[in-house]
């Protein structure tokens, strides 16, 4: 539906809600066949008796629940409502919170979780992530309007009961939630493994069931492969029955014995591509951004897997396109797999799991190993590997001073040879 009323009430669509670490789902508008994403989603209702929205417990999910928090029961808001994720954070009272808990079967304290008054500091606000983005102005204005309405009404400080947070603070309450998110929810499937089956020491399960077990695989679509500065694409699948936009792609194919990928240097047409696997003791490290936004998985390569792709790719041209993890400049030391957006969540969470088994089937410590990066990271690396192999077709190559320094010995070295 689209965004509508006046001062004193206001419709908007939300595309995520999360109570404290427990996620749940807007009710998809069946009846809207708008590309709109705002017409996608039943609306949340806002106005001075409180706010009101449907969930559902689960995207698949037929019943749906009705959310509704009385203004009485709001402690306080804070919003951010400009471009780049707008959210509305709200914390209410033990009683609301425990309607809610009842509502939507949050029960154990050890899994995800809703309280106010939780030590976790997570678990302790609503976050609705708003549907459109940007916002449109009338919106974001009535929804402050009417929150300030409600301060005036319960006789509360404003400055105390409604606050607007910075992009930043935004971004950094979304990214630590979901990875407190994420964390319950490893243990919650840790549980659920261990009930099922008992460990199996082979395997170097610890860590309360966060290494899956050894047969985990997944696999995944990717748009683009970035080894090091040299661009490569996922294998077409020949269709005739598909337009060439829509051509089935080779998926990437990730495990505990490493990543195995069909690529081709070609964007357009089909050819047999080139099959290559980076075995997981070739990967030095892991850094990923798998939110929506363009998720990227950058893995450091060992050198002799370096090499081995240099020789593979036919990586001979000094300040060519090349891969090199000691190199000065940063594009060449890392492969960049950017996949499908968005990464279906199962599918983050298996990547997650398996480089987690990695680093402990190799007695790493995980948090040197496996990292995952902030949007703006991501975003600013993207943005710097490419401008890096677009001056690569230019007269003016940015080569290494590393790669520099070999280059000069390489010409001297030929010199004498020629010489004697």
């Amino acid at each position: 539906m689209a965004s509508s009323g006046t001062s004193d009430e206001i419709e908007f669509s939300f595309r995520a809600c999360r109570f404290g670490t427990f996620r749940a789902f807007p009710v998809k508008n069946d009846s809207e066949k708008s590309k709109d994403v705002s017409s996608q989603f039943e609306p949340a209702m806002l106005n001075s008796k409180g706010i009101q929205f449907p969930v559902r417990l689960s995207q698949n999910a037929v019943d749906e629940i009705l959310i509704e928090i009385p203004a009485k029961s709001l402690k306080y808001v804070e919003v951010f409502m400009q471009r780049g994720c707008p959210v509305i954070w709200i914390k209410t009272n033990a009683a609301c919170a425990k309607k809610i808990r009842g509502q939507c079967n949050i029960n154990d304290e050890t899994g995800p979780y809703f309280n106010p008054n939780s030590e976790g500091p997570y678990e302790q606000q609503i976050a609705l992530i708003l549907a459109q983005d940007p916002l449109p102005f009338t919106v974001s204005h009535n929804i402050k309007h009417i929150f300030l309405s409600i301060a005036k009404q319960l006789k509360k400080d404003k400055t105390k009961f409604f606050k607007e947070i910075s992009h930043k603070i935004n971004n950094d309450k979304l990214v630590q939630c979901t990875l407190s998110m994420d964390k319950v929810e490893n243990l919650e499937n840790g549980k659920k493994q261990n009930n099922a089956k008992k460990p199996n020491k082979a395997t170097g399960s610890t860590e309360s069931g966060l290494v899956s077990a050894p047969s985990e695989q997944t696999k995944f679509h990717f748009r683009t492969c970035r080894l090091g500065t040299l661009r490569s694409f996922p294998v077409r699948i020949d269709s005739s029955s598909a337009s060439q936009a829509a051509q089935p792609t080779k998926p990437a194919s990730l495990d505990a014995n490493g990543l195995e990928l069909d690529v081709q240097l070609e964007q357009d047409g089909f050819a047999d591509g080139t099959s290559f696997k980076i075995l997981s003791k070739h990967i030095q490290s892991v850094e990923v951004f798998l939110q929506r936004g363009c998720p990227v998985i950058w893995i450091k390569p060992t050198v002799a897997c370096a090499k081995k792709l240099c020789n593979l790719f036919d990586l001979t041209e000094s300040n060519g396109p090349y891969i090199d993890p000691n190199s000065d400049a940063a594009p060449e030391t890392k492969i960049g797999l950017i996949t499908v957006d968005p990464l279906p969540f199962a599918v983050s969470h298996n990547i997650k799991n398996i480089f987690f088994k990695i680093a402990a089937n190799r007695g790493l410590q995980r948090n040197k190993f496996f990292k995952e990066i902030t949007h703006k990271e991501n975003n600013d690396r993207l943005v710097e590997n490419t401008v890096f192999m677009d001056n690569l077709n230019t007269a003016k190559k940015p080569v290494g001073k590393k790669r520099e320094a070999t280059k000069n010995k390489t010409k001297s070295a030929a010199k004498r040879r020629k010489a004697n």
